[in-house]
């Protein structure tokens, strides 16, 4: 990775760049009294939660979805519709400063987790009628839209 990866442009390829570098550091022996190796494991895990903030973002708007798509009332919609959206506006600004952020996202693990907690908040006479899918029903740039929504159980979209 090219070590001039700027601070402002992607923040998680700059953490990961930046703990490599001062890893690299470490084994030359530079003689000042740093820390490195927990310096460089502080800076990467920066990166990591960058990381889980956007799963986490992603596994929500997952779970509004399936409650849109699914389970909620059409009186709740607009709520949960502003809800979507917020976290949405979130992501984006996550991928806009860490845009490596994007690749290597598992939806099919995001999903199954959400899956788990969108079946707990089924109403016991609709869980037979309104299954949800095994498989994650939205692709990545569906969750990621701000303007995307699936068609609802109330014929809303």
């Amino acid at each position: 990775m090219d070590s001039r990866i700027g601070y402002d442009t992607d923040f998680y390829a700059w953490a990961l760049e930046q703990g490599r570098l001062l890893r690299e550091a470490s084994r030359e022996r530079i003689s000042i009294p740093v820390d490195w190796e927990n310096v460089a494991e502080e800076i990467e895990s920066i990166g990591r939660r960058e990381r889980r903030d956007l799963q986490e973002g992603i596994r929500q708007v997952m779970l509004g979805l399936l409650r849109f798509q699914f389970i909620q009332s059409a009186v709740a919609d607009v709520e949960l519709r502003l809800s979507i959206m917020r976290t949405r506006f979130d992501i984006k600004t996550l991928l806009g400063d860490s845009p490596i952020l994007y690749s290597g996202i598992d939806l099919s693990d995001l999903y199954g987790r959400v899956r788990l907690v969108a079946c707990a908040d089924l109403p016991a006479e609709a869980a037979f009628e309104w299954s949800l899918p095994d498989d994650c029903p939205y692709s990545l740039e569906q969750i990621l839209a701000i303007d995307w929504w699936p068609a609802s159980r109330h014929g809303l979209t």
